[in-house]
């Protein structure tokens, strides 16, 4: 008779969906200290002019252009991109002790910041800082968004491995 057994927990960087993230060298920087921003829809303010819906996308797309230059690199082929976003629990998830209450939710799925939405403002981030040739390079990508845990901070890590023509 064969039972079940529970299997191995995968390597978290190196999944099968991030299968070339884990060969070469990696590109790596984190943008910390202000929530990630989705850049979504765009609002007509009239005289044919548009603007974006969320007022958090400037900031977090010149956060993100500022450590894409200080990478002082240019990645002008084929590459894999891996980007970890984390937010900040509402203050609703924890007791008045600080701890967290059993009824929060373990997974990040608050509607404002959809995950693509999250990965469409950074890419474009990482190309304004010059990180990026064009984020049509981007062939394989994977995307996590989470809730901070104890001391850490809002933001996001972004890793990016050229693949090589």
């Amino acid at each position: 008779m064969v039972r079940d057994q529970p299997s191995p927990k995968p390597d978290p960087w190196c999944g099968s969906l991030r299968s070339s993230i884990c060969r070469g060298p990696v590109i790596e920087l984190s943008v910390l200290g202000l929530d990630p921003a989705p850049q979504g829809s765009k609002r007509h303010v009239g005289g044919g002019r548009m603007v974006e819906s969320s007022k958090r996308v400037k900031p977090w797309r010149a956060a993100v252009a500022h450590e894409a230059r200080l990478a002082g690199q240019q990645v002008a082929g084929p590459c894999a991109v891996e980007l970890d976003f984390r937010f900040m629990r509402p203050k609703g998830h924890h007791k008045a002790n600080g701890e967290l209450r059993p009824s929060a939710p373990r997974f990040c799925v608050v509607k404002r910041n959809d995950l693509d939405k999250c990965c469409r403002s950074t890419l474009d981030g990482l190309v304004d800082g010059g990180l990026l040739m064009d984020d049509c390079l981007v062939v394989e990508l994977f995307a996590w968004k989470g809730y901070c845990g104890i001391g850490e901070r809002p933001g996001a890590v972004v890793r990016i491995r050229p693949l090589g023509q």
